[in-house]
């Protein structure tokens, strides 16, 4: 027989092979490095979303505060104070027109108020008359409001009858008469807001604001409403019923005269408290008073 061939394997060194191993081993841990910083991030990720869970709405919500830049629509403020509407015309110092309609109305009187009469309403221009419904055309007109009910919702001449609600929850009848433009006045059952109405009116009068600030002559003109004042002049003497004429006649009682060219500016008045009656008696702020824009007159006098 012939010699048998001897086929040689290559040899493989070990220095080799623990390389190969070192490799593996190596890549095999990255791979697990890489999916433990994925879980890390995606925790972290979660973490930040669940921050901004409805919870933490909630408890702001809870608190009173509204997010940054959010303004709550009035037609939602309004809403849980009564009937919700927009005023469209004044018609006096204590009776409104409304829209939409409700219960098929749209004339509404104040409940608890009487503002002296106008000629727009249909009467001759009691004093302060014009006044209050300016003050009322310039805090209302336009603007949604919310009608709040009583015991008796409707007059004998089919009105409705209202407490007047504004966005930011002041009762409005109130406001009329603290501000000295209309008086209190019982109004049967519709008794709700009585007592605020006629503490309203005792400042009012303490003060001297609004029509309480008017001369015997020009209070005895008003309605008598039971508060001492009004029901005719009789007893007045006729020198003190003289109605002073226009142009040397305040828009407003409890401010300075109008000077000689009818324009007042802020410093015809002692206080911002008597330019603010002007501002709110003049729609528009012919004279004007607000020099920044943000409804309050002469703000930096006293």
């Amino acid at each position: 027989m012939g010699r048998a061939l001897r086929v040689r394997k290559p040899a493989v060194s070990l220095g080799l092979l623990g390389a190969i191993l070192a490799v593996l081993l190596l890549a095999g841990c990255g791979g697990e490095a890489d999916s433990s910083a994925e879980g890390q991030t995606g925790g972290a990720e979660e973490t930040l979303e669940q921050t901004d869970d409805p919870a933490r709405e909630e408890a702001g919500a809870a608190s009173g505060e509204e997010p940054a830049g959010v303004t709550q629509d009035p037609e939602e403020l309004l809403a849980p104070q009564g009937a919700v509407v927009t005023v469209r015309r004044v018609v006096d110092g204590d009776t409104i027109i409304v829209s939409p309609p409700v219960e098929g109305r749209t004339e509404v009187d104040l409940i608890g108020v009487d503002a002296p009469e106008t000629a727009d309403a249909g009467e001759n221009d009691q004093p302060f008359g014009p006044a209050a419904a300016n003050y009322v055309a310039s805090q209302v007109e336009g603007r949604k409001v919310a009608l709040e009910f009583d015991e008796v919702v409707e007059d004998d001449s089919g009105r409705l009858l209202a407490y007047v609600r504004l966005p930011g929850g002041t009762l409005f009848n109130r406001e009329l008469i603290h501000q000295g433009y209309a008086q209190a006045v019982r109004s049967g059952p519709n008794a709700a807001h009585r007592e605020e109405l006629a503490a309203a009116q005792r400042d009012a009068r303490d003060e001297g604001r609004g029509l309480w600030g008017l001369p015997p002559g020009q209070l005895c003109q008003l309605a008598d409403r039971g508060n001492g004042i009004g029901g005719g002049c009789e007893d007045v003497p006729a020198s003190q019923q003289q109605v002073p004429e226009p142009e040397d006649e305040a828009p407003v009682a409890g401010v300075p005269p109008l000077p000689p060219d009818g324009d007042y500016d802020c410093g015809h008045f002692a206080s911002q408290e008597q330019a603010q009656r002007v501002f709110d008696a003049e729609p528009g702020d012919p004279h004007e008073l607000d020099e920044e824009g943000n409804g309050i007159a002469c703000e930096w006098l006293p």
